[in-house]
Formats: structure tokens, C-alpha cells, sequence
């Protein structure tokens, strides 16, 4: 909306309907202001309440992930003897950091080979010497 003057030209207002209006718009402004203000508090409680929960989540999938791994280790040992299970533990300690991380920080896996490990190619529906549809 155009300001108290552009009106009071176009629609040829007089002076106490130019503070009225002015005092108005004074109102509006505030009022916007308010809602602005509180809609940013909302959006910043908000973001803290998911960052608690995504925190939250995460150290569930730790411990998870950690008992996991001890109900696996205590099934190993009972499968391996104790030289067995000693060696395994210093194979564990060797393994480069980046393989500890898990299987985001993994280099890529190798292409998919074909049959029994050898070189040919996995036979598909495009693949070489066969009819294609």
C-alpha cells in the first residue's frame, strides 16, 4: 500500500485522515514485527528441539550398534579358541582407521564379476551374442 502522502495526494485526504492513517500503518508495522519476532523464537526452538532429538537418535544407534557388536564378539569367542580369538583381536587393532568407521568411509566396492570369481562379464538382457527384444 502506497504511504499516507501518495494518498493524501490521490485521494485528496485531510490532515486528521493522514494521521489516522499514518497511525495505522505505525500499528500494522508493529504488529508484523511482532509476528516476525515470534515466528523466528518458534523456528529456533524448533531446530534445538530437533537437534536434541537427532542426538538423541544417534546415541540410540551407537549403543545399539555397540551391543550389537558384543552379542557378535561374545558368539566369535565361543567359536574360536583363545589363540584364536587373541589373534583376531590383533588383526582388529591393525586395520586401517578408515575401515573402523564403517561402511560410509569404505573405499567403493570392486564392479560385480562374473560367474566363480572370473573376469566375464555378468550375462544381462543387453549383453553381447544375445537377441535384443
Amino acid at each position: 500500500m502506497a504511504g499516507p502522502s501518495a494518498l493524501q495526494q490521490q485521494l485528496q485526504l485531510d490532515e486528521e485522515q493522514v494521521k489516522k492513517i499514518e497511525a495505522l500503518m505505525q500499528k500494522r508495522y508493529e504488529k508484523m514485527r511482532a509476528m516476525q519476532e515470534q515466528r523466528r523464537k518458534e523456528r529456533q526452538a524448533l531446530r534445538e528441539e530437533q537437534r536434541k532429538r537427532m542426538e538423541a537418535w544417534f546415541k540410540a544407534q551407537q549403543e545399539q550398534m555397540e551391543k550389537f557388536r558384543k552379542e557378535m564378539d561374545e558368539e566369535l569367542k565361543a567359536v574360536l579358541t583363545p589363540e584364536q580369538w587373541q589373534r583376531l583381536q590383533t588383526l582388529r587393532e591393525r586395520r586401517p582407521m578408515d575401515m573402523r568407521r564403517g561402511p560410509g568411509m569404505r573405499p567403493p566396492m570392486m564392479p560385480p564379476r562374473g560367474p566363480m570369481g572370473s573376469n566375464a562379464p555378468i550375462p544381462g538382457p543387453y549383453s553381447p551374442g544375445r537377441a535384443n527384444p
